[in-house]
């Protein structure tokens, strides 16, 4: 599969590099043995941040999931930025799953507002 997205996610980074020095510091200073945690610290964010590719079926009109994660509501809502009816799905992503949100259909991303 050729795959556009890095294994990492770049904004994750600067956490992993932080982390993986912090490791390394107190490696040289104080010993590996003090350097466990640190390095226990640096394996977990680099999970965090990991962008692993996906699947996406190649049948016309179809949904998947957004997140990883667990389906923890759906109801019908109002759109605050259409004003129109929409349905809304929440997600609940604990630790250990992959913090990257996707589009759940195929389309292009014409206005995005935070």
């Amino acid at each position: 599969m050729n795959y556009p997205h890095p294994i990492l996610a770049r904004e994750g980074w600067p956490f992993i590099a932080a982390a993986v020095v912090a490791a390394i510091l107190v490696v040289y200073f104080f010993g590996f043995a003090w350097s466990i945690p640190l390095w226990l610290i640096a394996i977990f964010v680099i999970q965090f941040f990991r962008d692993p590719p996906r699947e996406v079926p190649g049948q016309a009109n179809a949904v998947v999931s957004p997140a990883d994660g667990r389906v923890v509501r759906v109801e019908k809502t109002l759109d605050p930025y259409t004003k129109a009816d929409s349905l809304l799905v929440s997600v609940f992503m604990n630790v250990f799953n992959v913090h990257s949100n996707r589009s759940p259909v195929d389309g292009t991303i014409e206005h995005v507002e935070y």
